[in-house]
């Protein structure tokens, strides 16, 4: 049993094929149509990078974080399923980590619209219906 994009279902165990952090993480910034982009931000407080758009990728192991108002450059950006905006950047000149823009940097989304109040209402109410189908069990067929 699993949940996948806010969906809850089994999946049978045949069907599955294991997939490298790696692979997942690209198949997530293709999925949520990332693109490759060339911009500067700056970092607020000492933040970690993550292994994919997302803190389910985990923390990249091995770097101290980028410092407190550190200013980054952005290669790859992706809006998450659940509109969270990261961007990819490296942080040593080396290792390659994805930091969530909104939270940790001074990023601002050019593409917001004077409809984001209404968009973020119905995102609001999409996601709290999907909290709702969680909370109820999977019916169980008896024999």
């Amino acid at each position: 049993y699993t949940q996948y994009h806010g969906m809850n279902g089994y999946v049978p165990m045949d069907d599955l094929d294991p997939a490298s952090r790696e692979e997942a993480a690209n198949e997530e910034y293709r999925t949520f149509g990332g693109k490759d982009v060339d911009f500067e931000v700056k970092v607020h407080g000492n933040v970690s990078v993550y292994n994919g758009p997302g803190e389910k990728f985990d923390q990249v192991s091995g770097t101290e974080g980028i410092a407190d108002g550190t200013t980054v450059h952005i290669f790859q950006y992706v809006q998450g399923e659940d509109g969270t905006n990261w961007g990819k950047t490296d942080t040593d000149g080396v290792t390659q980590g994805w930091l969530n823009l909104d939270r940790d940097t001074d990023y601002v989304n050019e593409n917001a619209s004077a409809d984001a109040p209404e968009e973020m209402f119905r995102w609001l109410l999409l996601h709290q219906h999907r909290k709702q189908l969680q909370l109820r069990k999977p019916h169980q067929h008896q024999r």
